[in-house]
């Protein structure tokens, strides 16, 4: 196809699509990429460009800090406060968990050590699957109770683990250094 019929071909897609001005400045846009590449390779530049995949890796590491961060703060006053510890055991125990003063410390501390993982990037891919199982069982024994509102801030926590656990830590991480945390694509 070539460049003119594949610009009146968007023109007809942005006329169907109602026009607008939006529309009109990514027909521009369209018209303006390199002519010789197809269209569809084109619209997919436009789409997402090639230069927001660079920042994937500093994205990655924002994710994990603010995450393993939220995490360890999350937690700390349970860690050096038996009193804290013993109200998280009663709340385990009022919904209905088994032996709430192992369970109390074996979350306090996975989700301790899960956080510090995250931010430093190590071991980052099995401490995303520990988060995941950790706050699912979150969602089902308490937050699911609560509605999506309420559930939201726990289920997000499982999908970063599984997020974390799939893609590694990226390249500022100690895995990396290690050789650890290659991303697998498809």
């Amino acid at each position: 196809m070539a460049g003119g019929e594949r610009l009146a071909l968007v023109r007809a897609g942005a006329v169907l699509a109602g026009g607008g001005h939006h529309l009109d400045r990514a027909v521009e846009a369209v018209a303006a990429l390199d002519g010789d590449r197809p269209l569809a390779l084109n619209l997919a530049r436009l789409i997402a460009p090639p230069l927001l995949s660079r920042g994937a890796d500093a994205a990655l590491l924002a994710a994990r800090l603010v995450v393993g961060a939220f995490l360890i703060w999350g937690v700390w006053d349970n860690i050096v406060s038996a009193e804290r510890m013993r109200e998280f055991e009663g709340f385990l125990a009022a919904h209905s968990f088994a032996s709430p003063p192992l369970m109390a410390r074996l979350s306090v501390y996975a989700q301790f050590l899960v956080g510090l993982s995250f931010v430093i990037g190590l071991g980052t891919r099995w401490a995303g699957l520990v988060c995941a199982f950790n706050f699912a069982v979150a969602v089902a024994m308490v937050d699911a109770k609560l509605g999506v509102r309420g559930a939201f801030p726990a289920t997000a926590l499982v999908l970063f683990g599984l997020l974390f656990a799939t893609i590694g830590a990226g390249r500022f991480s100690v895995d990396r250094v290690l050789g650890r945390s290659e991303m697998r694509r498809g």
